[in-house]
């Protein structure tokens, strides 16, 4: 029974999480970045610092997914060999 719980909950947790994914590409990234800057500007008009760091903290959560995949396809690329000469051709 306590597997199911688990189970349950880590596939409410993708859901929810492919579920936010799909708005924020369907109403798009751009978008959602400018509205979440003019937001950060708006909240915290009176604190320099804390609007820095909360606009620091968004521009990294926004590149974090490209990092994150460039790395894994950097860690999963299969090395490169050195070219292998063809086969010496046999006179007719």
């Amino acid at each position: 029974m306590p597997a199911d719980l688990i189970l349950k909950l880590v596939a409410l947790s993708v859901a929810k999480k492919v579920s936010v994914f799909l708005i924020a590409r369907t109403y798009g990234f751009s978008r959602l970045y400018r509205r979440m800057m003019r937001a950060n500007r708006f909240v915290f008009a009176s604190s320099p610092t804390t609007r820095h760091k909360v606009s620091a903290a968004v521009q990294y959560s926004f590149r974090l997914p490209r990092f994150i995949a460039e790395r894994f396809r950097s860690c999963a690329a299969p090395t490169s060999s050195p070219p292998s000469r063809p086969p010496p051709t046999q006179p007719p």
